[in-house]
């Protein structure tokens, strides 16, 4: 008989489950999560969310980062967007393991085009746009696929170079019709995409030369590593440290004649590539900001949690409308339902995203679902977790 009442139990928890009852409770935004990179188009501001390698999620803001809403209508979203970029027309994106992806309406509707790409090369990669004044060129850089060229906008894709280095491609730079890699062992050249030289002669590394990015200003390249930054008046030729006590860099921004860095210490800014005057350092001190976003006095910047200054970074503030301050695990659209799990359990969206309500709430000893794939992956994962409930807890 204690048998049964053990196997009754289980049965009205599974029926609960499959057919939950009407306990909601509006939230007002989905759950947000590591910032991954930004992009400004036309006065629209883009951030892609995501955790590691689960989930990707994009948002859009039309009034300066003070609110947001989901944009990702055709936009794969099992990864994160981990680079962007804009010419005219478009905006461009790559998910990770997923392909590039653009859109004509400011992220209204997404596209994939990825053509002529091989798709195990949709590792770690990054995408840039060179525009001569008169047409556009897209380079998307690769691991251990070499450089691929795109003339029309992502329509198709023509491998620029099968010997670049091997090396993860983190940041691509064109100056005087050379292209630039930055590399995960230093940084090379090339003017026509075979042969290729390495040109870091300089920059002093105690295992992996692991440059993360690369500009030009006021007529000099700036490389920046984990712990230095480096300068170059020779394009590329020979290279100096102007690092200066401040830590390296793992973004450059340039805005109002200023070259911004951030790095583990902060966010600085300098006129000359000598002297790094702080904007922010006890917000972001200590932590790995992934990009930074300037637009005049207008800074977005942000770890775990989105920040916005419109004094230049003298202050800042959280900018978290439409995105609150926890992670999101995984995202599932379901018969005009958009289900969002997270550290506090299930929320859905009737709406496309734009309110939300608790549908699912886990307790302490199961805070959070992970991927799913479907619908039926999402409930059965759910009477797991009461069954471990029971037996365990």
């Amino acid at each position: 008989m204690k048998g049964f009442n053990y196997v009754l139990v289980i049965l009205v928890l599974m029926a609960g489950l499959v057919f939950p009852q009407p306990q909601w409770s509006p939230l007002g935004s989905p759950e947000g999560g590591k910032i991954n990179v930004f992009l400004e188009k036309d006065g629209h501001y883009f951030v892609s969310i995501g955790e590691g390698y689960t989930f990707g999620a994009m948002y859009r803001s039309d009034d300066g980062g003070n609110t947001w809403k989901l944009k990702i209508n055709g936009l794969a979203i099992n990864y994160p967007a981990r680079a962007m970029t804009k010419n005219n027309q478009y905006i461009f994106a790559i998910v990770y393991n997923s392909g590039v992806f653009r859109s004509s309406d400011y992220g209204e509707n997404w596209e994939p085009c990825s053509n002529g790409i091989p798709s195990s090369a949709f590792g770690v990669q990054t995408i840039y746009n060179y525009s001569d004044g008169n047409s556009d060129i897209l380079y998307h850089g690769s691991h251990n696929y070499g450089i691929f060229k795109s003339t029309d906008n992502g329509d198709t894709w023509t491998p620029f170079s099968s010997q670049a280095p091997e090396e993860y491609i983190n940041e691509l730079l064109k100056i005087n019709d050379y292209l630039y890699a930055a590399t995960s062992d230093g940084k090379f050249r090339s003017l026509n995409g075979e042969n290729w030289e390495e040109v870091d002669d300089g920059i002093i590394a105690p295992y992996l030369k692991f440059i993360y990015c690369i500009d030009y200003f006021n007529g000099n390249m700036y490389a920046g590593l984990s712990d230095k930054v480096y300068r170059s008046s020779d394009f590329g030729e020979t290279w100096f440290d102007v690092t200066n006590n401040v830590s390296g860099g793992y973004a450059f921004a340039i805005n109002n004649g200023l070259l911004y860095k951030i790095g583990y210490s902060g966010i600085y800014h300098t006129t000359n590539g000598e002297n790094w005057i702080p904007v922010q350092n006890n917000l972001f001190s200590g932590n790995y900001i992934p990009d930074i976003l300037i637009d005049n006095n207008l800074l977005l910047a942000g770890v775990d949690m989105l920040f916005r200054s419109e004094d230049g970074g003298a202050t800042w503030l959280s900018s978290t409308e439409g995105i609150a301050n926890q992670r999101i695990d995984g995202l599932f659209i379901h018969n005009g339902y958009w289900f969002i799990s997270g550290p506090e359990g299930l929320m859905r969206s009737s709406d496309n995203g734009i309110t939300w309500e608790t549908t699912y709430s886990l307790s302490t000893y199961a805070k959070q679902f992970y991927s799913f794939n479907n619908f039926l992956e999402l409930i059965f994962f759910k009477i797991f977790l009461n069954f471990y409930w029971i037996i365990c807890c």
